[in-house]
């Protein structure tokens, strides 16, 4: 421990000392003050003592049990590890290996790491893994390097800034300066102590041998000394010991003495400047000793010091047990000198005691340097190592979990919500799997089989942040402290240090007295489709063993996920919350064994992603095939005042995310009889960023496109249109909550008479639609904003309308619209979604108006798909959904318009000023009994303005789903 001593006089008055522990830091591991390595046949130390004898085991020895019969039992050991980075040590093993060497020591005082550093990234490695071990098992026990990889030119390149907050000590090689390695820890790992290690003891006078070492070496670096000896020479050092231990119980600190502030005299002559004389300081008894080399047996001297205080002077003799008090003592205070006749008892180095008995006053403690805050990486060693010991505490359990899940297509449908009920089986070390108790969709409770359901998931993360890794593939940053859920904690940033991968950037939350985890949130990187956003919270919680020890397990997850289908981002958000957790239940393995045998779906988690855990026969089977497509057969009609009759629906909805077995290609189809609708996608076609689709879409009926006015409708202008249309989109992920797409639109619209318009009345042309349009998205935590904008041009229009007054509007035109969306959960069945938005456009005519068609984003509850038209909205959209005796879903609708028409000078379009629109709707989810389908049910009506009242104001539609 370094030390600034000055004060009273020209010596000792005020001691500064290190800083005090960082807040939240665990009390760091005491190395033990001497260790003793009598071969095979092993010693014991006095408790009082701080010594340790030594034990050695190989790590590439597969059998620790051979060593245990020599381990002691009652005695403090050192245990020395060699070839900690050698060949035959296997990564995948070593911390088990780790383990279970370590449990074979009852007390355990240090672990000493061999290794010779020729690999430093795989010596690194290793060394972590043992270290998060070591604490786990023995939080008080030092860890300490040795071997080549400890020495200069190797620790250089072991002892990066992430290993060295694991390493207490470095062991010095045979014949090292401990000066120069001082000046490099200090630089480099300045908590780690220095340790000097096969000091050989003689057979002739060990002890004598032992002293003359020890004083030699006190006020060193060298903070532990080893002494290698054979069992009867221990027998004579140990008592000798036991009369130094006052000397252990603190740092000694050489103090620099001024000219003048020691003199040392023989037989009246001044030998200072040829004697061998050395002034400590014990930062722990606060007492000053005077090291002191004689040139022969029974020489006197004189010595004369300057000290802050006066006491009894001795000359320690550990050998014989006896000190030597001075023979005259003379204390001048007003100059604080200490003046004393000593007789040395032999030759050697000698320790001269100034102050037994003296006053302790006489010194403070001045902290200089603030509370220390913990480097980045010594809170990750520290996580690591309580990580090791919960893997320990729990190595299996059992736990309910509740999986919510909820997307909606598109911003004007009601939504699915898929709940599960499940129960958890988590084994450390043969995985996690999980049984399916319960299925829900909407509401509708499906028992087995159940409807089939897609396992998209984003590639799986094989190296998460905070893990001990052999490459650095995470960077990590401190970015202070902050209170979660009531604990103080550390906030540690972390983001990959490389690209070509798919790992993980975000923050953890590090309880600052436990190091446990409190939350973490993640970003995934570098995904591909179908996944191609994947942002995740973790929340943990404290559960109890049955010992009472803590374990902090995940209580709730929010996960939410982009999936890119049919070229548009498609927001699924997951809440997953865990209750009665059974920590390392006796009956575990039965437990999951019967979930095994029963009927119920089960999923594991494996390498590659969770996997459907399969029956074939008695046992369980990973499916090798990822779900990653769906049928549903959907039978139904709807009736809608903008088209003549109801419009039947009956036909396949299909989706694929490997169409024809290619990853990259997904199709999407809807074909419901009258009406077809499709995508077919390639993820990152272009430049491995950019992904493309074709829409297409058709129906057979035509929509009624009626004209209505002040006066009421005019339907001698009434008119039949076919569209049909398809477009390309190129879509690019801008970040994990964003995406820019660019579309082009081929739209042809076909325009007939319909029975009731005037015979002169001049149709439109029925012609091809040319657009290029822009689309922005950003979707996170309930929240969905969307901006947009189409230009769109008529290959061939001509003027339309009344003979009389042929409106001659113009060919091209400009659409514009942004919407903003909020879900709001209120439990696991019920929730409330919000929406704003508005609707403009320059140059729009009566066909280029936004109307309310079935799939448009302009849907209003009761609001017919075509008549009502305006060319600017602005709309706030409500959703409240609940279940009704937890089996239907019940979906209320409020929507609220206001909707004008300005001419800005386009023929034949008349001003409307602003007009409110009302829809209000009720929608029903039921399950078909005794059938893996569903019924849904809508109905709406509309308020309308008073020259629509021949319209029609309500609208039904009734569909029978079927997964197939």
């Amino acid at each position: 421990m370094a030390a600034r001593l000055s004060g009273a006089g020209l010596l000792l008055g005020l001691l500064t000392v290190a800083a005090p522990a960082a807040a939240g830091q665990a009390q760091a591991p005491t190395l033990p003050r001497l260790v003793f390595d009598t071969g095979v046949e092993r010693a014991t130390m006095p408790a009082s003592l701080p010594a340790a004898v030594r034990v050695t085991v190989s790590a590439e020895v597969p059998d620790i049990q051979s060593e245990a019969p020599a381990i002691p039992q009652d005695t403090a050991v050192w245990l020395t590890i060699t070839a900690v980075d050698g060949p035959a040590v296997d990564p995948s093993t070593w911390s088990a290996r780790v383990r279970a060497i370590v449990a074979a020591v009852p007390r355990l005082a240090a672990v000493e790491l061999q290794a010779d550093g020729r690999d430093p990234r795989r010596t690194a490695f290793l060394i972590k893994l043992a270290a998060a071990e070591i604490r786990a098992q023995a939080a008080s026990a030092a860890i300490v390097l040795g071997g080549a990889a400890a020495s200069d030119p190797q620790r250089d390149a072991v002892l990066t800034p992430d290993v060295a907050p694991v390493i207490d000590g470095l062991a010095l090689a045979p014949g090292a300066d401990p000066e120069a390695a001082a000046a490099w820890v200090a630089d480099h790992d300045p908590g780690a102590s220095l340790v000097e290690l096969d000091i050989p003891l003689p057979e002739v006078e060990p002890a004598r041998a032992f002293v003359d070492h020890e004083i030699a070496r006190l006020g060193t670096p060298v903070a532990v000394r080893g002494y290698r000896l054979s069992p009867s020479a221990l027998a004579g050092v140990r008592p000798v010991a036991v009369r130094l231990q006052d000397l252990y119980a603190g740092d000694m600190a050489p103090v620099a003495t001024p000219p003048g502030a020691l003199t040392v005299r023989a037989s009246g002559r001044d030998v200072t400047a040829t004697r061998r004389a050395r002034v400590l300081y014990h930062l722990g008894t606060l007492g000053t000793f005077l090291v002191l080399d004689a040139a022969a047996s029974g020489e006197t001297l004189d010595v004369s010091l300057v000290l802050p205080s006066a006491g009894t002077v001795v000359v320690r003799d550990p050998v014989s047990g006896r000190d030597h008090p001075a023979r005259r003592v003379v204390r001048d205070d007003a100059a604080q000198r200490t003046e004393a006749t000593i007789v040395l008892p032999g030759t050697g180095p000698w320790l001269v005691d100034f102050n037994r008995g003296a006053e302790a006053g006489f010194v403070q403690q001045e902290d200089v340097t603030g509370a220390r805050t913990l480097s980045v990486e010594e809170i990750l060693a520290r996580h690591q190592a309580r990580q090791a010991a919960e893997r320990e505490r729990s190595p299996r359990y059992v736990v309910d979990g509740r999986i919510q899940q909820y997307f909606r297509p598109t911003v004007t449908d009601p939504g699915f919500d898929v709940i599960t009920e499940n129960r958890f089986f988590v084994d450390r070390v043969d995985g996690t799997e999980w049984e399916e108790r319960d299925f829900s969709v909407n509401g509708a409770h499906f028992g087995e089989p159940r409807p089939p359901f897609p396992l998209l998931q984003p590639e799986k993360v094989l190296t998460p942040p905070l893990s001990i890794e052999l490459d650095a593939r995470y960077r990590y940053r401190l970015q202070g402290t902050a209170m979660v859920n009531g604990r103080s904690a550390w906030v540690v940033a972390f983001e990959p240090q490389v690209r070509d991968q798919s790992l993980y950037r975000g923050t953890v939350w590090i309880d600052r007295e436990t190091f446990a985890r409190l939350r973490q949130q993640a970003v995934q990187t570098a995904l591909s489709a179908p996944v191609i956003s994947n942002d995740e919270t973790q929340d943990f919680a404290a559960v109890r063993t049955a010992s009472g020890d803590e374990v902090w397990l995940p209580s709730r997850i929010y996960n939410q996920q982009l999936i890119l289908i049919a070229g548009r981002n498609l927001l699924v958000e997951r809440r997953i919350t865990f209750s009665d957790y059974d920590l390392a239940p006796e009956d575990f393995a039965a437990q999951r064994q019967a979930a095994r045998a029963g009927d119920r779906t089960m999923y594991r988690d494996t390498d590659v992603g969770v996997r459907y855990f399969v029956k074939e026969g008695d046992r369980r089977v990973v499916s090798d095939i990822a779900t990653t497509k769906a049928r549903a057969l959907a039978l139904g009609v709807t009736i809608d005042p903008g088209f003549e009759f109801p419009l039947p629906i009956g036909g396949i909805n299909y989706l694929n995310f490997r169409f024809l077995g290619r990853q990259d290609t997904q199709v999407a189809v809807l074909f419901a009889g009258v009406l077809a609708a499709g995508n077919i996608q390639r993820p990152r076609a272009i430049a491995n960023r950019i992904d493309a689709s074709i829409d297409f879409f058709a129906i057979a009926p035509p929509s009624t496109d009626r004209l209505f006015v002040a006066g009421g409708e005019r339907k001698d202008q009434s008119l039949l249109t076919w569209p049909l249309s398809t477009g390309l989109n190129l879509g690019w992920q801008a970040t994990t909550y964003q995406r820019i797409s660019g579309q082009y639109l081929f739209r042809f619209d076909g325009f007939v008479r319909n029975t009731t318009t005037a015979d002169d009345y001049v149709t439109p042309t029925s012609t091809i639609t040319n657009g290029l349009g822009l689309l922005y998205e950003y979707r996170r935590g309930g929240y969905s904003v969307t901006a947009n904008g189409t230009w769109s041009g008529r290959l061939s229009w001509r003027p339309w309308g009344d003979p009389s007054a042929l409106a001659a509007t113009p060919s091209t035109y400009l659409k514009y619209q942004a919407s903003a969306t909020k879900v709001f959960y209120l439990g696991a069945f019920s929730k409330v979604i919000v929406n704003g938005a508005w609707f403009g456009g320059t140059r729009l005519d009566r066909f280029s108006q936004y109307q309310f068609g079935l799939f448009d984003d302009t849907k209003i509850h009761g609001v017919p798909s075509a008549g009502v038209r305006y060319g600017e909205l602005a709309m706030a959209r409500g959703q409240y959904s609940f279940n009704i005796l937890d089996q239907y879903r019940m979906d209320l609708f409020v929507d609220q318009a206001w909707g004008r028409v300005r001419p800005r000078g386009v023929p034949g379009v008349v001003e409307v000023p602003w007009e409110p629109l009302t829809g209000v709707g009720v929608a029903f989810n039921v399950r078909v009994p005794g059938r893996t389908a569903f019924i849904r049910g809508e109905v709406g009506h509309s308020f309308l303005p008073s020259r629509y009242s021949g319209l029609g104001s309500t609208t039904i539609q009734v569909m029978l789903l079927k997964p197939l």
